[in-house]
């Protein structure tokens, strides 16, 4: 009531001391003008009035009282939601700090199993470049090889055709030699007889015998330097038989040192298939690790897709002066599995190999 007067005072009412204060009160009461009098020191009231204003006092004492308890359960119900709100944004923060910490963790083995796999593909990438480099060698030893025995075959048949001529043309030189040799022994025999039955008389000589004397001593000159130019074709007849013989050796010795090279590469081409099978096979171990470790990352990706805190904290709507209840929860945790560093390993195989 005080509350209405000081209101009163300030709209600007004037209020004088004593009654009309009084009078502000019984208005506030709610009585009617001609229910009571205000004098100099009392005020009276008509019979019933005094029960009236006591059913209306309980009424004001009840409303206040009423008044008084919705404020202070709604303090005690507020205090009661602050402390709630308190605890739900503490286990929030806490839960958002532990699933951040755990989508960094899961962010970072996406990075590192990145980086293996980019370290792997590098790794493939140069065995890759390293096999398609073996393949051209190994296809260029094999035209050199095919080359080479395409030479080597002409060679050998050049060779052989070589060697049937020259064979051919030393029979020949032979036989006319012997033929040769055996006319200027037919001839020597011949004069030697001719001289042995000559009578030993000393005939006077026509210059008919004179001429023929000349002609065969002629003859016999013509023979010697013919004997000695067959001589000659003879000795080079010889040292051609001995420089064919000594290109046969040589021949011979090119075609084993052929033959030893072609076996050589030989060789080495089967090395080189055996090392380009090697590398198939690590490149083929490679590209199955590496779809294991994209595996590993997009099950990493899921899991942090599917938070930890698949079941929360539930809090239930304040109405009308309920209490909130918190629901406990289980909380999921989320297995990733490891991602296997084996980029260190692979390069020292590779290193050793």
């Amino acid at each position: 009531m005080k509350s209405l007067v000081l209101a009163d005072l300030q709209k600007g009412k004037e209020c004088r001391a004593g009654s009309n204060v009084v009078g502000i009160y019984l208005r506030f009461l709610q009585l009617e003008y001609n229910c009571y009098k205000i004098g100099k020191t009392k005020v009276f009231l008509r019979a019933g009035q005094m029960a009236e204003l006591a059913a209306r006092r309980a009424e004001i004492l009840a409303n206040a009282a009423r008044l008084i308890q919705r404020r202070i359960k709604t303090h005690l119900m507020r205090k009661e939601f602050i402390k709630l709100r308190k605890a739900s944004v503490q286990s929030q923060k806490f839960w958002r700090a532990r699933l951040a910490k755990k989508i960094f963790e899961y962010m970072r083995r996406d990075v590192a199993s990145i980086r293996i796999q980019k370290h792997e593909a590098r790794e493939t990438g140069a065995l890759k470049e390293a096999k398609d480099k073996l393949e051209k060698r190994v296809e260029e030893l094999t035209w050199r090889l095919d080359v080479e025995k395409r030479l080597r075959a002409d060679l050998e048949e050049a060779k052989s055709h070589e060697i049937e001529k020259l064979q051919s043309a030393l029979q020949k030189m032979q036989e006319n030699l012997k033929e040769a040799h055996a006319a200027i022994v037919n001839e020597k025999e011949a004069a030697k007889l001719a001289i042995e039955q000559a009578p030993p008389k000393i005939v006077e000589v026509p210059v008919i015998d004179n001429a023929k004397l000349e002609e065969l001593t002629t003859q016999n000159k013509e023979l010697e330097i013919h004997q000695i130019c067959l001589k000659e074709e003879l000795s080079t007849f010889k040292q051609k038989a001995e420089d064919l013989e000594n290109k046969l050796i040589e021949f011979q010795k090119q075609s084993d040192e052929l033959s030893q090279e072609t076996q050589e590469q030989a060789s080495k081409v089967i090395q080189l298939q055996e090392l380009v099978e090697r590398l198939e096979s690590k490149i083929a171990t490679f590209e199955s690790e590496i779809e294991l470790l994209h595996n590993n990352s997009a099950l990493a990706i899921q899991a942090v897709v599917t938070p930890e805190m698949n079941q929360t904290t539930i809090i239930e709507e304040f109405d009308k002066g309920h209490q909130l209840e918190e629901v406990k929860t289980v909380n999921e945790q989320v297995v990733v599995p490891p991602v296997k560093n084996l980029s260190k390993q692979k390069s020292q195989q590779i290193q050793e190999d």
